[in-house]
């Protein structure tokens, strides 16, 4: 792997995807961190947001805007809004989504590096925002889920 290089990196300079039901805004993807990690910003629509799941990467998700609501393990919710941090160690059940009525902007850290690797592989426009997925994006999804390790645990909180 390369070392990675120490950078600037302005405003609109890296790629917004859409992936999973929100754009992902890939600000340092593994290549660029050796990677030791994933940085990003995901924009959540009304009601979008991943289900209870885990995977390999610890995953630190700070709300910048809007109103979410995360599940951790198999009990606790909460409501939370800008300012609120999560922290969800490797493998650790954690779920959320966007209980408001406006969009939620999310600054995530993932490490090791991978998430990125699976937005990449499950980006598609067309059914990000189209209502309910497809059977073969559904079934896109879970192969690539099944590839970075990722396991679906239950629908998204409420």
């Amino acid at each position: 792997m390369d070392t990675p290089l120490s950078r600037v990196i302005a405003a609109g300079e890296t790629p917004a995807i859409p992936a999973m039901g929100a754009y992902m805004e890939l600000l340092l993807e593994s290549a660029a961190t050796g990677g030791a990690f994933d940085f990003f910003i995901g924009t959540l629509p009304p009601g979008g947001g991943p289900p209870l799941h885990r995977h390999p990467e610890a995953e630190a998700i700070y709300v910048l805007e809007g109103e979410v609501t995360f599940k951790l393990g198999g009990a606790e919710t909460r409501a939370a809004g800008a300012g609120t941090l999560l922290f969800a160690p490797s493998m650790a059940p954690h779920g959320f989504f966007n209980s408001g009525d406006t969009p939620a902007r999310l600054l995530v850290v993932a490490s090791p590096a991978g998430l990125t690797g699976l937005f990449r592989d499950t980006e598609d426009a067309t059914e990000c925002f189209a209502g309910p997925p497809s059977p073969q994006y559904m079934q896109r999804m879970f192969e690539a889920f099944q590839r970075y390790g990722m396991e679906v645990l239950e629908g998204p909180p409420a």
